[in-house]
Order: structure tokens, then sequence, then C-alpha cells
């Protein structure tokens, strides 16, 4: 895709080492190449998409549509917004203090509103069972969930359909 149809965010909380191969090249639909980044790098990144929701909003009601399809439609180019974050746990490491608090709902916002604006997000983690602070309604809106090998609580929380009953062998 070229940048006028699709800009890419990766963000990798920990060593870096899945996105560290697209740092070495200037790809020009990748907007945000982060490696071993910060909770407030993160924190930041989610502020600047619900800013970008919100501009998109008020674009969408000036044009009388609902979903980034309708305004493509309309002749108009909009890129969609794919966000990858690999072990996004770390920005809720610490559910206590008030900036995972704020970082929870900001994500929460963009999980619910943003498909329609052509936001989305994949959330990679090595384990969700011990992620705190992030309503459980966040991956409930996530149509697609795809759990590799991974504790029963884990697959019991991403799934809820009884898929972790099945035989791990």
């Amino acid at each position: 895709y070229m940048p006028d149809e699709l800009r890419i965010y990766l963000v990798d909380f920990k060593r870096g080492v899945e996105f560290k191969i697209y740092a070495d090249y200037e790809l020009p639909a990748f907007k945000v190449i982060a490696i071993e980044s910060e909770r407030e790098f993160g924190y930041n990144i989610l502020l600047a998409l619900e800013r970008e929701q919100k501009i998109r909003a008020n674009l969408f009601k000036k044009n009388h549509v609902d979903r980034i399809e309708e305004y493509r439609d309309t002749g108009e180019k909009l890129p969609r917004i794919l966000v990858i974050m690999d072990e996004f746990h770390e920005l809720f490491s610490n559910a206590n203090d008030e900036f995972a608090k704020k970082s929870a709902m900001l994500m929460e916002r963009i999980v619910r509103q943003g498909r329609a604006f052509g936001i989305h997000l994949i959330l990679a983690s090595q384990s969700y069972s011990n992620i705190t602070g992030v309503d459980k309604a966040v991956f409930d809106q996530m149509a697609v969930r795809i759990v590799l090998k991974c504790s029963k609580a884990d697959a019991n929380l991403l799934l809820d359909n009884g898929s972790a009953e099945i035989d791990q062998d």
C-alpha cells in the first residue's frame, strides 16, 4: 500500500528485536518505528491516535459519512492507520498509577471506535492474565483474536468461549 492508503506504527516495549529490521530502511508507509519504547512514548502514541480519531470524526460529520469506506467513496483519500504494539502490557506494568489508567482509557476508546475511522490496533504480549487496569471489554471489542500456545488462564481471558478446554498437547 502507498502511504496515502496506509500508515503503519510499530511500537515495541521490550528489546526491539522484532521491529529492528524495519528501522534500517526508509519505508514511506511507516510513520513510527519505535524499538525499546518507554511507557510514556506508548501513551503519547495513544494520545495522538485519539486526536486523529477526533479529527476524522469531524471530517466524517462534515461529509455526512460514518465509516472510512464511505469517506473514501467520496473520492477523498484518507489512509488507514495500523498500530502494532509488541509487549503492550508494559503500558500497564503499574496498574495503580495514573499513567496506566489514562493509557487504559485511551486504548479502550480507540479499540471501541477506531475501526470506523480506519484506526486499527494489533496488540501482542507473552502473557495476558497479569495485565491489570485494562477492562476485559477492550479484548471483547477485538473480533479477531489469535492465541498461540499459552496458559489456560490467558486462553480463557482472550477467547472466553470454551476453546481453552481443547487439549494443548
